[in-house]
């Protein structure tokens, strides 16, 4: 979609859709990776594409057909 998250907001989104009541670790020894991780659309925009679904509807989605198929 373009939009910009972090993998801290991304975790704790799949975290809240998942209804998960654990801690999330993260492991202050290694590095942090790149600063930004936001894909440029502006060109496929410009050919008529929309994105259809949100974020948490994907994951949701996502989780669903991972759920059906008992790999969860």
């Amino acid at each position: 979609t373009g939009d910009d998250i972090s993998i801290k907001n991304l975790a704790n989104k799949i975290a809240k859709i998942l209804n998960y009541k654990g801690k999330i670790l993260w492991d202050h020894t290694k590095p942090d990776g790149t600063p930004k991780k936001q894909l440029n659309i502006d060109h496929i925009l410009k050919l008529g594409w929309k994105p259809k679904i949100s974020l948490d509807t994907g994951i949701m989605q996502t989780l669903a057909e991972i759920e059906k198929d008992q790999l969860f």
